[in-house]
């Protein structure tokens, strides 16, 4: 289980300008497209104010053979990501979102590979889903 929470606010009642505003990780909220949940100017995904996430996770054991490298597993992830300071026009779209689903992860001669497929079982109306997910290699 994990549970995550940001959040930022400008200094001197000033905004927070759109680079620094808070987005959910990929990896806190499945299912969904990187970049493509909470608060929409116009059609442009400008993050928000505040987000909070929490994971529950479980890794099957020894579901194939250690000689395949493979580790696969099941999830359920909550999240929200809501708040704009600079303006009360902006769609804000506080909804709570959640997606179940099972992963798998191969440690290949090429880097690590993932594979993620995911059902939603919440969403505001303007968020941008996928319910499969590729990702070869890995962030630092």
């Amino acid at each position: 289980m994990k549970i995550f929470g940001t959040t930022i606010h400008g200094l001197e009642n000033k905004d927070v300008r759109l680079s620094k505003r808070t987005k959910l990780p990929p990896n806190k909220l499945r299912g969904f497209q990187r970049g493509k949940v909470g608060p929409l100017d116009g059609k442009d995904y400008i993050g928000g104010n505040y987000a909070t996430a929490a994971n529950f996770a479980a890794q099957f054991p020894n579901l194939l053979p250690d000689s395949t490298k493979v580790d696969v597993g099941a999830f359920l992830d909550f999240a929200n990501l809501w708040g704009v300071d600079y303006s009360s026009a902006v769609a804000d779209s506080n909804k709570i979102r959640s997606t179940i689903g099972v992963n798998a992860q191969w440690t290949s001669p090429v880097g690590p590979v993932s594979l993620v497929f995911s059902q939603n079982l919440s969403k505001a109306a303007t968020d941008k889903t996928e319910s499969f997910s590729f990702n070869l290699g890995t962030t630092f």
